[in-house]
């Protein structure tokens, strides 16, 4: 990746209900996809989890048709990991983990390559932070069904730190 190269970051917010997705490019947000799950069941069906690959593989192919020709922007794909559950956290209904696990799980079989971006407090800044299609007409605390969104960007600004301390040859 070219010294003044800003990847096109395909983020992923893996969510049991709600998957957030946005693709982003430094401040520019260039496309975004909510993912929401039909059904009252526990966790994700395969349904759900090609819905979310399909909707990775469509940001793909628009990340590829927005880059200039003599760009050596790369194109990145990056999901939020996660943390084991742990009952001091709070975490005793591990339904909602188990989910997101499913398609963290999904995601990387169909992207091994992608970059596994730490969990920690994506999507929690103040909805002003935020580009205003990311944030409900009427939302107030950040707590709609664009959090995931939110989350997805935050996700996608904190990949493409990790690549430019990647680039720079330090360990990320």
């Amino acid at each position: 990746m070219a010294e003044h190269a800003r990847p096109l970051v395909i983020a992923v917010d893996p969510g049991a209900r709600g998957t957030g997705l946005v693709l982003r490019r430094g401040d520019q947000l260039l496309d975004h996809t909510l993912v929401e799950r039909a059904g009252r069941g526990p966790l994700p069906d395969a349904v759900y989890l090609r819905q979310v690959n399909a909707a990775v593989g469509r940001l793909f192919h628009v990340a590829a048709a927005s880059r200039p020709v003599v760009a050596a922007d790369a194109i990145v794909v990056a999901v939020e990991d996660l943390h084991a559950p742990n009952p001091h956290l709070g975490t005793t209904n591990v339904l909602g983990v188990l989910g997101a696990a499913m398609v963290l799980g999904a995601v990387l079989d169909r992207w091994p390559d992608a970059l596994r971006v730490p969990p920690g407090g994506h999507g929690a800044g103040p909805l002003a932070a935020y580009p205003a299609v990311l944030r409900g007409p009427r939302e107030r605390r950040g707590t709609g069904a664009r959090r995931h969104l939110r989350s997805a960007w935050d996700i996608a600004g904190a990949a493409a730190g990790v690549l430019r301390v990647q680039q720079q040859g330090r360990p990320a």
